[in-house]
This record gives C-alpha cells, sequence and structure tokens, in this order.
C-alpha cells in the first residue's frame, strides 16, 4: 500500500518483525520476482505482482462486467467506486470524482480503513461479527470509539440492505454489496451526488448496478 519504496527497518516496522527476518522475506521476494529493490536499496512491487494483479482481474472477469453499470452511474454527476475487502482496509478498483476520466478512475485510489468507507462498511455488515471482533481486536478502529459502536452501525446496515457514512463536507456516501450468488464479494457506492437527486433513487440506481454486476460473474470465478 505504500506510495514510495520501503526499506527493510520500516518494513519490520510495519509488520512487526525484525529487519533482519525481513531483509531475508523481501530478499526471497525479490529472487521470486515479486518485489524489486531500487537503487537506493529500497523495495517496490515487482513485474510478478503486476502479472498476479492483471491475472486475477482476468480470471474473477469482475471489471469487465462492472465497467458499463458504473458508466451508467457516472451519468449521476456523483463519485463513483467500487471495491473488496482485505481485511480492516477496502481495495478500490474503480473510483471516479469529479475531474477524473472514466478510464482514469481505474484503479485510481489506494486502499481505506473499511470502517471509514461505506464500501467498507456494507462489506463488514456482512461478515460475522466474531470475525469482525477478531479483526478489531487490540486495535483503534477508524471513525469509531469502539467494538460496540461499531456493531450497531453493522446491524444498522444488515438490517437496511445498505451503508451511508457521512464524509467531508456533510455529504453522504452510499454503498450496496455486490452478490455472487449469496457471497458478497464487492460493494459498489455513491458520494457527492446531487442534491436533487433523492435517497430512493440513488438507492435504486445502486441497487440495479449490484445486481447487473452480480449477474454477470461466472459462478465460483471471483471467489
Amino acid at each position: 500500500m505504500s506510495p514510495n519504496p520501503v526499506g527493510t527497518r520500516e518494513m519490520g516496522r510495519l509488520m512487526g518483525i525484525d529487519p533482519n527476518r525481513a531483509s531475508r522475506l523481501l530478499n526471497s521476494l525479490v529472487l521470486a520476482g515479486i518485489a524489486r529493490k531500487t537503487a537506493q536499496r529500497k523495495f517496490t512491487v515487482g513485474s510478478g505482482f503486476h502479472v498476479l494483479s492483471a491475472q486475477s482481474l482476468h480470471a474473477s472477469g469482475i471489471l469487465p462486467v462492472a465497467l458499463p453499470p458504473l458508466e451508467e452511474l457516472c451519468r449521476l454527476k456523483a463519485t463513483v467506486a467500487l471495491g473488496v475487502l482485505w481485511k480492516d482496509r477496502v481495495a478500490y478498483l474503480f473510483h471516479r470524482s469529479s475531474g477524473r476520466s472514466f478510464h482514469e478512475a481505474i484503479g485510481a485510489l489506494a486502499s481505506y480503513a473499511a470502517s471509514e468507507s461505506s464500501l467498507g462498511l456494507a462489506l463488514l455488515a456482512e461478515e460475522p461479527w466474531e470475525r469482525v471482533e477478531r479483526l478489531y481486536a487490540g486495535k483503534a478502529i477508524p471513525g469509531f470509539e469502539g467494538l460496540e459502536a461499531l456493531r450497531t452501525v453493522l446491524e444498522t446496515t444488515r438490517r437496511c440492505g445498505f451503508s451511508r457514512t457521512l464524509s467531508r463536507g456533510s455529504t453522504f456516501s452510499e454503498a450496496v454489496v455486490i452478490r455472487e450468488g449469496e457471497q458478497a464479494i464487492a460493494a459498489v457506492g455513491l458520494a457527492n451526488s446531487p442534491p436533487e437527486i433523492e435517497e430512493a433513487e440513488r438507492l435504486d440506481h445502486l441497487r440495479r448496478a449490484a445486481a447487473t454486476i452480480g449477474a454477470g460473474l461466472k459462478p465460483g470465478r471471483f471467489t
């Protein structure tokens, strides 16, 4: 997730391991082509990482299926996002805000704390509470004072069928999950919607987009 190359000491600190062990692991990844060492003896992603990313997106088939519905959502003149949950982060596959072209929106945003994202909350609400509890055990929860506050929001989200967060500037962000069969595998969201678009209309657009994307996925490919 780092936008810049990372040294062994920093990687050790981030992973909670000895820098020497971090160095051995990173150099193993370099040999495998997954990581690359820079002239400054720091590490960044290698070509193997790009191959894994491209092949996984190809195998899942989600982007070719999702792009037409996402293009329709973009006509609402709102911020449109598609993302997946990884532990306590949301990885955005698509994020188009004002001033960004449709093609620039693909892979345009780094990962984001799930608890501060409408997409993240929608997906966390699909997880068993015991798993969420383990995920945040002993950790601060961005945007929440504690586990019980998060649990209340997730229960409301599950009951309503959509999530909502209040972003900067007092604008709402809303999201619904995309399902492959019964399993929630991604989420799609809208933010900064024009005030003339009512909640019911926004949610209708999101649900239709989510249903279209889910129906277009070949069973078992994404998971």
